[in-house]
């Protein structure tokens, strides 16, 4: 992931053929947390099911240290950054695209992650604002 990050910072003409398939690579990364389950309906039943017995099994014990999914969303918040900065112009086509995405991870666990996802969404709403205040003002 680093290396594609890097790949967009230097080659951004050269990555624009493939927005297609960074927007899929991103996609799926950003929501790649196989450690967790964000169904809210499943933990709701689970909890109707286990309570008041508590738990001799904490959760929190078993994610640990051995948790480094949430580099692989991080790495794919700053792709997403990368294309917002070298290629704006794809961002016409792929920004509502990759806002949807974005927005789908405000649920995000982990909050560093959270904060890099934000961060990413301010920046992509910031460029597509004034890419439409730019047409705005060509037009006139």
């Amino acid at each position: 992931m680093i290396a594609i990050d890097h790949l967009v910072r230097k080659c951004p003409s050269e990555v624009a053929a493939s927005m297609k398939t960074l927007y899929s690579t991103c996609s799926d990364s950003i929501a790649y947390d196989p450690n967790y389950s964000y169904d809210a309906e499943q933990n709701e039943e689970m909890e109707e099911d286990n309570e008041g017995w508590g738990s001799d099994f904490e959760e929190d014990d078993q994610q640990g240290d051995d948790d480094t999914a949430w580099k692989v969303r991080k790495s794919a918040c700053r792709i997403i950054n990368a294309i917002v900065l070298t290629c704006p112009g794809q961002m016409a086509e792929f920004g509502d695209k990759f806002l949807d995405c974005m927005k789908e991870r405000f649920k995000e666990r982990d909050q560093s992650v959270k904060i890099d996802i934000l961060d990413s969404f301010q920046r992509m709403i910031r460029s597509q604002a004034s890419q439409s205040a730019e047409l705005d003002e060509d037009d006139e």
